[in-house]
């Protein structure tokens, strides 16, 4: 991740610390997803696909405006 993109993510999130508390949540759900789909898969059938860490995806769908978030209201 470069310079530019830490600039976005502070713009997208307001300060670098939300954009990592925001992308940390996704980041566990994406987890959460693919452990159950590991899961219902049989033995046999298990294989470690290559893909992103779940934090640069997490990052990545922040960056792309694919996480909606909202601050809690004063």
């Amino acid at each position: 991740m470069n310079f530019k993109s830490l600039d976005k993510l502070e713009n997208i999130a307001g300060t670098r610390y939300a954009a990592v508390l925001i992308a940390a949540k996704r980041a566990r759900k994406i987890n959460e997803k693919r452990i159950k789909e590991q899961e219902q898969l049989v033995e046999e059938e298990k294989v470690e696909k290559p893909g992103d860490k779940v934090t640069i995806e997490a990052l990545d769908e922040l960056l792309q405006g694919k996480i909606e978030f909202e601050y809690p209201k004063k």
